[in-house]
């Protein structure tokens, strides 16, 4: 009887397996790294700490715009290429127009910087304010409008699509 085990050929190429194990996965990695650090929009929040801290007036300015009970419509109609118009309407609880209100809005791409847009409405009387806004790309947008007004101030935020 003897004790001698005969090795699987398997067992004598084990060893060298690792080392293109490890170099597969190094591979993968560094394609991982260069892609994520080629492809980053630059995108951040700034001054995240401070909105943070913030949040609790946010919370507070619902709640005031929850209590005038006014509402708004807004609606997007392309009227070039790249151009839009913007069609903004605000009515108090009594569905009574509000005029005089100081509208601004700020469109901005949700995945990119540098793109951002700000414009203030003309106020075209009766609670109706317009603007044309020439957009610099195609693709989703946000839509932030804020209106000012002595009884108090109103915001509305959209997401569009400008095809």
């Amino acid at each position: 009887m003897s004790d001698h085990v005969e090795s699987k050929p398997i067992d004598r190429w084990l060893p060298w397996l690792i080392f293109p194990f490890f170099l597969v996965v190094f591979i993968a990695n560094g394609i991982m790294v260069y892609v994520g650090a080629t492809t980053w929009t630059g995108l951040e929040s700034k001054h995240y700490y401070i909105k943070g801290l913030d949040y609790n007036d946010t919370l507070k300015a619902e709640e005031r715009q929850k209590a005038l009970g006014w509402t708004a419509a807004l609606s997007v109609d392309r009227k070039s290429e790249n151009g839009v118009r913007l069609d903004f309407s605000l009515l108090d609880r009594r569905s009574l127009a509000i005029a005089g209100a100081d509208v601004s809005v700020r469109l901005f791409r949700p995945t990119s910087e540098g793109h951002d847009v700000d414009i203030r409405m003309k106020d075209y009387g009766r609670g109706h304010y317009v603007a044309d806004v020439q957009l610099p790309l195609r693709g989703q947008w946000d839509v932030r409008v804020v209106a000012k007004h002595p009884a108090g101030d109103f915001r509305l935020t959209r997401r569009i699509v400008v095809r």
